[in-house]
Parts: C-alpha cells; sequence; structure tokens
C-alpha cells in the first residue's frame, strides 16, 4: 500500500509537471519598440550623433538660413 501511495505521489508530481503550460496573456505578446535618439546604427561607432545635434547642424547650414530668408521674402510679399 505504501508503494503503491508513493507511485501515485511520484506520478501526479510527474503529470503536473508535464502538462501543457498556458502563455502568459495578451500583455506578454505585445511588441515592445524602442525609441533611440542616435542617427547611426551603434550608439558608440564613429559618426553617432544624437538628433539634436543633428538638428542644430542642419538649422546652421548655408541652404536651410537661405530657404529660412526666401520663405520671409515670399510670406511678405503676399501681406503687401
Amino acid at each position: 500500500m505504501k508503494n503503491l501511495l508513493s507511485a501515485f505521489f511520484v506520478f501526479m508530481i510527474l503529470f503536473i509537471a508535464c502538462s501543457k503550460k498556458e502563455s502568459p496573456g495578451f500583455g506578454a505578446e505585445q511588441e515592445v519598440k524602442m525609441h533611440y535618439d542616435t542617427m547611426a546604427v551603434d550608439s558608440f561607432s564613429n559618426g553617432a550623433v544624437s538628433v539634436d545635434i543633428a538638428r542644430k547642424i542642419r538649422m546652421s547650414s548655408p541652404e536651410y538660413l537661405d530657404s529660412v530668408k526666401q520663405a520671409k521674402k515670399i510670406e511678405e510679399e503676399k501681406k503687401s
């Protein structure tokens, strides 16, 4: 009787341990999107620049400044 009871106990432990596991649910299946503030693929590589610094560089470029002047001139012409 002792052997039968212990065998049943071991069988139940194995049955519970090997049973089909349920997924954690909908919350765990959501995709996590990361936001990186660098333009380069590797933030430690040569030439990696933060987005804010790249924006300042673009805004100080002659082409950008010329386009701003031209936009102001067109706006003043429309007002007149």
